[in-house]
């Protein structure tokens, strides 16, 4: 008896969308002339209901322990997503676009600060800094930032001497019935280009409300 075979040839190509000025146009159009968007309200459909901020603080190193002023002097980026009601568009009315990146003044943004800093209350990030926007009206914004925090430092035990420093952000002018802030991990993300310190090392991290 013969055997039977079958023999399937699948030919693959990619598919190449490619988006037009046109198309960009088109959407930042629809956004804030036809629909009007306003950075000054909180982007809810529901103002009855929360936006939740998820927050992630990604450490790029430690610049200084300062025991005589108790000062925390650290360089990293925060990660902040969250999601935007009235930014969200379908990618098929403009050929497939699905992501846009704005400039971070000109969205709505969570008032994010710093409590225990040393300096004065200032807004994250710089006006360079783009925010990137998906067509589901998700927003991811990465600011980066030296924080000087304050850290209770006590060198009785040096050099052998080990400290707890906190970082704590807040909605500044938010109560929590407006903006609830999470956290998707339980610490610090350390950058895989993370500078050693010489005379420091962080043994641990943790994340918490």
């Amino acid at each position: 008896m013969k055997s039977t075979q079958l023999w399937i040839f699948i030919s693959l190509f990619r598919i190449a969308i490619l988006h037009s000025n046109t198309d960009v146009q088109s959407l930042l159009t629809q956004i804030f002339s036809t629909n009007s968007y306003n950075k000054l309200i909180r982007p809810s459909t529901d103002q009855s209901a929360p936006t939740e901020v998820d927050i992630r603080f990604n450490l790029y190193g430690i610049n200084d322990v300062n025991e005589i002023d108790q000062k925390l002097i650290t360089a990293g980026w925060l990660s902040i997503v969250w999601k935007d009601d009235l930014l969200t568009w379908t990618p098929a009315s403009y050929n497939g676009l699905y992501i846009l990146y704005l400039p971070q003044d000109n969205v709505w943004k969570p008032d994010i600060s710093l409590q225990n800093g040393f300096s004065e209350l200032e807004e994250l990030g710089s006006k360079f800094i783009q925010v990137l926007v998906d067509s589901s009206g998700y927003l991811t914004w990465r600011p980066s930032q030296v924080f000087e925090t304050r850290c209770n430092l006590d060198s009785k035990y040096f050099p052998f001497d080990e400290h707890k420093c906190d970082i704590i952000f807040v909605s500044w002018s938010h109560s929590s019935q407006d903006i609830v802030l999470t956290q998707t991990t339980n610490g610090i993300e350390l950058s895989d280009g993370l500078e050693s310190h010489g005379e420091w090392e962080i043994t641990s991290s943790s994340c918490h409300n």
